[in-house]
């Protein structure tokens, strides 16, 4: 199982940047949004990749295959979530995701 903590945090609003696709074969460029985050608890997760994608990928993975659905007194019941790069070390991108928790 992966290593994980919980924490609580204030309300925060954090720039949302992605990518959407007008088809198919077409991107349009990069949109912008503020995304609110509730005060309350967060299941934190800690990881690496070589890429940000890749660290994505990881967290993503750890946090809904093998944390949240082992859980025992915390849930996922929806609401924002967020992978948060902290910076580069020994040539790989090191960050968190952050997802809000409720008591089961």
């Amino acid at each position: 199982m992966a290593t994980y903590t919980l924490k609580e945090k204030g309300g925060f609003n954090v720039v949302g940047i992605g990518t959407e696709l007008k088809s198919e074969y077409t991107k349009v460029p990069e949109e912008h949004s503020m995304i609110h985050f509730p005060k309350g608890q967060y299941l934190v997760i800690q990881g690496e990749g070589k890429t940000a994608d890749e660290l994505s990928s990881s967290l993503t993975g750890i946090a809904f295959g093998q944390v949240l659905p082992a859980a025992d007194k915390f849930a996922y019941v929806g609401g924002p979530n967020a992978t948060v790069e902290m910076g580069r070390r020994d040539g790989l991108v090191y960050g968190e995701m952050w997802i809000p928790v409720v008591p089961k």
